[in-house]
C-alpha cells in the first residue's frame, strides 16, 4: 500500500513535469492522473478526486503567495518612499573596491600589462623625441 502511494505520487509529479509546455497543465495533468490511478486499479471517481485535490492544493499555495505579496509588497513601497525622501545615495552592494597590484609598480598601460622593470614608457618617450 505504501509503495503504491509513493509510486502514484512520483508518477503524478512526472506527469506534471512532462506537461509543462501546456499552460497550467490544464486537462493533461488531470487526465494523466485519472489514467494513472486507473492503471493502479482505482476507479474513475477516485482519479478525478485525486486530480481535484492536487489542483486545490495548488490554489491554496497560490493564495498564500498572493496574500504575502499583498502584505509585504506595501512594506517595500514604504521603504522606497523613505529612500527617495532621504536623498542619500544607496550603496552599491556589487561594488568592488580598487585593489593595489600584487607587485609594486605593476599596472595597466594602454590596455597592456606593464611588468615591473619594464621600460616601455622610456622607449615610447624616446621614439617620440
Amino acid at each position: 500500500m505504501a509503495l503504491s502511494a509513493i509510486s502514484i505520487s512520483a508518477l503524478s509529479i512526472f506527469i506534471k513535469c512532462s506537461t509543462f509546455f501546456i499552460p497550467g497543465s490544464l486537462g493533461a495533468q488531470d487526465g494523466g492522473n485519472l489514467l494513472l490511478l486507473n492503471a493502479f486499479g482505482y476507479s474513475d471517481v477516485t482519479g478525478i478526486t485525486f486530480a481535484l485535490l492536487r489542483r486545490f492544493r495548488e490554489l491554496v499555495w497560490i493564495g498564500i503567495g498572493l496574500l504575502c505579496l499583498a502584505l509585504f509588497g506595501g512594506w517595500q513601497r514604504e521603504f522606497r518612499k523613505v529612500a527617495q525622501t532621504t536623498q542619500e545615495p544607496v550603496p552599491d552592494t556589487f561594488f568592488l573596491p580598487r585593489v593595489a597590484p600584487a607587485v609594486p609598480g605593476a599596472g595597466l598601460d594602454r590596455n597592456r600589462i606593464a611588468l615591473p622593470g619594464d621600460d616601455r614608457e622610456k622607449r615610447d618617450w624616446q621614439e617620440q623625441v
